[in-house]
């Protein structure tokens, strides 16, 4: 069975823009919670990223903008993880294996 070059070309625009959102989304974050003097929570986001949703969570009037990066950018990132996962499974591969692996694939 070949693989569907175009699905896998789409969970990678979707993988690499969830990323690029996920980092800036994480920044303006850890640039609001710093502004606010809140200096725990941007530490925190800055060196563990998810801890940027639960500075979000905790501070929603402030960090509106924030928002509108890092929800996407989670939900592009679970697509290409989804369609990644699908691909793989229907070629009969082990998703977690060629994830943590370097080998080629065939």
């Amino acid at each position: 069975m070949e693989p569907n070059l175009v699905l896998i070309t789409f969970a990678a625009v979707f993988g690499s823009a969830g990323i690029g959102l996920l980092f800036v989304g994480t920044l303006m974050t850890m640039l609001v919670a710093l502004g606010n003097k809140h200096y725990v929570w941007g530490i925190l986001s800055l060196v563990f990223f998810p801890c940027a949703f639960g500075y979000c969570a905790v501070d929603r009037e402030n960090t509106g903008y924030a928002q509108k990066l890092l929800i996407p950018g989670l939900l592009l990132l679970l697509m290409f993880l989804g369609l990644m996962w699908f691909e793989l499974n229907r070629l009969g591969l082990d998703f977690v294996e060629v994830m943590s692996t370097t080998k080629p694939v065939h």
